[in-house]
């Protein structure tokens, strides 16, 4: 099947190199280096020509297997690449197309960080606190100004806190948000050089991008969706449901993820548990995070026996959900902040820290409650009640 790389390889090569600012270069079968632009040469350690040497020569094996994907008749994948470069260790998202046997590579790095608001702001909070607390010690003799000062401090520390959060928060939309509108502007950008050099495009490979339009833009709608819930706490439309069916369908999605890591997912539901006031939506995201948590921790680690245990019952006006691993388990320098914004248990991940705050945010918009204990010997067991509906069963 013919690739548009076929059609355009030189002139969007070029096109890609004038660009500058993302990794280019180009593998051939042998895994060797054809071509590279200048932000790929800036990555290496030193200055000898990189053409003709592997990507495992120049930085470790481990780069030569993320670029072993087999190109049938996909013209898009994409490959997350952690590489150490002459400026540290970075993390690409990388998107490879194919023209015949050579691979195109494009390393993307997030367009916006955030880390000089970041360090700006916590400069400010630093310089705030040090001035409050030097008119805290000249004052010190005057207890009514004393007084005054402190409150004054306090208000000072609060606002500055608040600073704080708003802005990791602006950091942390932003940085989510950058990555898939930057996949889009690729293949957009793209589009319109083909219209203009004007080349025709195969329906196949138009039908792929807009695939990947597609999922990116569920993947931001997902975003402020979840700020939303979590901002604002939306009142959520009640109503008697199923919670074993609800709480069996998750299961069901979530299945294949823990097969294909070796985790045996196993649930015990209760047969005679009534309906729950809840929506169904809501309390489906909430078993879908949970699981998929558990299921994420267990592919941190490397033993026999992974599983993972769902189970229901009811606990008087309630129905109590239980979801419990034999993970690596939380550290309990974090367990109390876990359903806090922004807090993750694993700093290398990608995610923004959000998805315990959104499962807290649903089960208190339920009336519910949860916590989290540690599973003995090794693991973690969340907890999650929901209030039972009140049915009236009439008898024909």
């Amino acid at each position: 099947m013919k690739q548009p790389w076929d059609l355009f390889g030189p002139s969007i090569i070029q096109y890609l190199h004038q660009d500058g600012v993302s990794p280019v270069f180009v593998l051939n079968p042998a895994d060797r280096i054809e071509y590279c632009n200048r932000a790929f040469q800036s990555l290496l350690p030193s200055e000898e020509p990189p053409l003709g040497r592997s990507v495992g020569d120049l930085f470790g094996a481990e780069s030569t297997a993320v670029f072993k994907v087999t190109a049938d008749t996909q013209l898009h994948h994409k490959k997350f690449w952690h590489v150490k470069t002459s400026r540290g260790v970075a993390r690409f998202e990388c998107h490879i197309y194919y023209a015949g046997e050579l691979r195109l590579v494009v390393a993307e790095k997030p367009v916006i960080t955030g880390e000089d608001i970041i360090a700006k702001m916590g400069s400010l909070n630093l310089e705030v606190t040090h001035m409050a607390r030097g008119l805290y010690k000249k004052n010190e003799a005057a207890e009514a100004s004393n007084r005054k000062l402190h409150a004054e401090l306090d208000k000072t520390m609060a606002q500055a806190e608040r600073l704080n959060a708003l802005a990791a928060m602006a950091v942390g939309v932003a940085h989510e948000i950058a990555q898939p509108l930057t996949s889009i502007k690729g293949i957009a950008d793209c589009a319109v050089f083909w219209h203009r050099e004007g080349q025709s495009v195969l329906p196949d490979n138009v039908i792929s991008d807009m695939e990947v339009i597609a999922q990116q833009s569920e993947r931001i709608d997902k975003i402020i969706r979840h700020m939303r819930a979590l901002v604002h706490k939306q009142r959520m439309e009640m109503s008697a449901c199923d919670f074993n069916a609800v709480v069996d369908y998750v299961l069901c999605q979530v299945r294949t993820s823990a097969s294909d890591i070796d985790v045996a997912l196993n649930s015990t539901l209760d047969k005679e548990l009534p309906p729950v006031l809840g929506n169904t939506v809501g309390i489906a995201e909430v078993v879908l995070n949970l699981a998929a948590n558990a299921i994420k921790a267990l592919g941190k680690v490397n033993v026999p026996g992974k599983a993972i245990a769902v189970r229901t019952t009811r606990a008087g006006d309630h129905a109590v959900l239980e979801i419990s691993d034999n993970g690596p388990g939380i550290d309990e320098a974090i367990q109390g902040k876990i359903f806090e914004p922004f807090i993750t248990t694993d700093p290398t991940d990608s995610g923004m820290g959000l998805g315990l705050s959104i499962v807290q945010a649903i089960v208190t918009a339920h009336n519910g409650h949860i916590d989290v204990s540690p599973n003995h010997p090794r693991g973690t067991i969340f907890r999650v009640t929901f209030p039972l509906a009140e049915v009236t069963i009439t008898s024909d």
